[in-house]
């Protein structure tokens, strides 16, 4: 008997269950029979990604494919058939970046799917989406209901590279490769052996997984006017700067690398060997001192200091690029490095990649764009540009942020700026910013496709959320307020100064000039919209919801609270009216730290529940930020 057929399906439910997006979709109907009924025919398996790809299919692909009624076959667009058609193979030739696009097509009588992809790498991505797409309930067994979509999907990602590096990452592919996230930098612990010779310490078994997952690992040499500490070398002569010799040294002064020794070109080169070798192993990364720290000696005196890292790199390079003709070379700018970008960038061959950092510039969670015109004419001329923004509040705080329009906001301008790779940042690890990260994924793939609100329900379906359309109107809320609480860098500002500069001599405004919510007016209007957050949260029992809005609530009426007290601070003197709307003030800034510190802590915990870990230190000090800013104005107030 043959399986019965649905036509005109809910479309947005069948996606809801997808991320990314795929960019082009036709549902037709649906196909749904038992597990046991579907084959997986003429699976090429002859590399890793194509082998996870026929795993994944095979969690609910049960038959033998000469019992099956409906099949399910993936197809190297070379060697496909008929089954193929015209406009299809012309498409998957053309996309941009179709080492990955894919299409999923039904076949004419409908008894089957073919997943068609130019790589194996496309084919993963097709069966990940596919996987996504079924419909059946718990663990499925040979009588378990499969439901199928019958579909026409062409996709295909909009930035090459899309990423994470620090935190959990290089442990966490198995989850963030579901999203199609296909990059991983990782530090290739260069430094030397107890004899000195120039070794890689990476953990080469994440190189492996990441090919089983289809995720490019990128491994890199950290920033170079620090590797001398880091490889335990800064007493080795022939490598070290030389310092001014006009100024003295201070008491923790560490040399940077000579660029003019060639000791120190044979180090870097000797590393990148090393790094070469390891399987898998195509692009290496090296991270430009993060302060120009010119050396004095001869043959580097008076001359550009990023200039003399770049000639150092890239010849390097040169060297061991003989023996590894596929290696590829990229270099990541730096703060240091911000006022001779364009200096950097014109030194540069046109193979090697260029990643945009900035300590300041790329960990910004602000409305300002982070493309600015230089490396946005150098990625439109065609070459090689990723960038690395931080993801989440700020890089020094860990703080609960449920961020869709955010992270949209940025994706849309790398896509649309032309660059090649966004490589996100997230502080801890991604345990504390699921959301975000799917978002990343979403995006960074689809830059045109769902809406802020569609992707929170999209999450919301994915996760077991139990109202997804509540989650969303919440995520809108709680993603509009804590946009503004991010820029404001708030915490930031606290951890390194409670006091707010009232201890010395850095005035109030001056520490919040880029807070973006200086004007009363914009700072009650992100009050109430933190309160409607609140209130939707406390509608859906949530705790994570909850407690995220109450942190952000208290964050913005302390953030309102903190401008009177260091007002009246300041002030010659205060009647006695004045006294009291200052003591009552201090007392509701009291009341917004207690909120932060337990909330913040609930929240924490729960993440960690049932692991071995520990609440991280830098989710400590914020949730404890308040309560110190809170002794240093009393203190002050007297």
């Amino acid at each position: 008997m043959a399986p019965k057929t649905k036509t005109d399906p809910d479309r947005s439910k069948w996606l809801d269950r997808v991320v990314p997006r795929p960019k082009e979709v036709t549902i037709s109907g649906s196909i749904r029979l038992r597990a046991d009924r579907i084959g997986l025919r003429g699976s090429p398996e002859v590399s890793s990604p194509i082998r996870t790809a026929a795993a994944m299919l095979r969690s609910f692909v049960l038959a033998a494919e000469q019992d099956a009624p409906f099949t399910i076959g993936m197809v190297l667009l070379g060697d496909a058939g008929t089954e193929v058609d015209q406009e299809v193979r012309n498409r998957l030739l053309t996309l941009p970046n179709r080492e990955q696009a894919y299409a999923i097509l039904t076949l004419s009588n409908r008894n089957g799917l073919t997943l068609v992809a130019n790589t194996p790498q496309g084919l993963l991505y097709a069966a990940r989406t596919l996987t996504q797409l079924v419909r059946c309930s718990g663990t499925v067994s040979e009588e378990t209901a499969i439901e199928v979509p019958l579909v026409r999907i062409v996709d295909w990602p909009d930035l090459s590279e899309r990423g994470q590096w620090g935190g959990n990452t290089a442990s966490d592919l198995a989850w963030t490769s579901q999203w199609k996230l296909n990059a991983l930098e990782i530090s290739a612990g260069a430094t030397v052996d107890e004899e000195g010779c120039p070794v890689a310490l990476v953990n080469r078994e994440v190189f492996l997984q990441g090919a089983r997952l289809g995720v490019k690992g990128v491994p890199y040499i950290p920033h170079l006017e620090q590797m001398l500490k880091i490889a335990g070398m800064r007493n080795k002569k022939g490598y070290a700067s030389t310092p001014d010799p006009s100024k003295p040294l201070p008491s923790d002064y560490v040399p940077g690398l000579c660029m003019s020794s060639p000791a120190t070109q044979e180090l870097v080169a000797a590393w990148l060997a090393k790094i070469a070798e390891i399987e898998g192993v195509t692009d290496i990364q090296v991270w430009l001192s993060e302060d120009a720290a010119p050396c004095y000696c001869p043959k580097c005196i008076g001359k550009e200091p990023f200039g003399l890292e770049i000639a150092c790199i890239v010849g390097a390079f040169n060297k061991v690029k003989a023996g590894h003709p596929r290696a590829r070379l990229r270099i990541l700018t730096s703060q240091g490095s911000y006022p001779v970008n364009d200096k950097v960038l014109a030194a540069l061959p046109e193979d090697v990649g260029v990643t945009y950092y900035d300590g300041g510039r790329t960990y910004d969670s602000s409305h300002k764009p982070m493309i600015y015109p230089l490396l946005e004419d150098y990625a439109r001329s065609g070459r090689w540009l990723g960038v690395y923004p931080q993801i989440t509040h700020a890089w020094r705080t860990v703080f609960p942020w449920t961020a869709p329009q955010f992270i949209q906001y940025r994706a849309e301008e790398f896509v649309e700026k032309k660059l090649r790779c966004m490589i996100g940042y997230a502080v801890p690890s991604n345990r504390y910013h699921a959301f975000n990260v799917m978002a990343m994924a979403e995006w960074t793939w689809n830059a045109g496709g769902r809406s802020p609100e569609a992707f929170a329900r999209a999450y919301a379906a994915i996760t077991g959320i139990a109202d997804p359309d509540l989650f969303a109107r919440w995520a809108l809320k709680a993603g509009a307020a804590g946009w503004v609480l991010a820029e404001s860098r708030l915490f930031l500002t606290l951890i390194y100064d409670p006091s707010l500069g009232l201890q010395g001599d850095a005035p109030f405004d001056h520490r919040f000039q880029n807070a973006g919510i200086l004007d009363v007016d914009t700072l009650n209007e992100t009050i109430n919209t933190a309160r409607e957050a609140l209130k939707w949260a406390q509608e859906a029992g949530n705790p994570d919801m909850r407690d995220e809005s109450e942190c952000v609530l208290a964050a913005l009426v302390a953030f309102e609270a903190l401008r009177f007290i260091t007002s009246s601070i300041k002030a010659s003197s205060l009647d006695a009216q004045g006294g009291k709307a200052l003591a009552e003030a201090l007392d509701r800034l009291d009341r917004c730290a207690y909120i932060l510190r337990t909330r913040m802590l609930d929240w924490g915990e729960r993440i960690c529940a049932g692991t071995d870990e520990k609440l991280p230190t830098r989710l400590l000090d914020t949730a404890g930020v308040l309560l110190r800013t809170c002794d240093a104005l009393r203190e002050r107030a007297v």
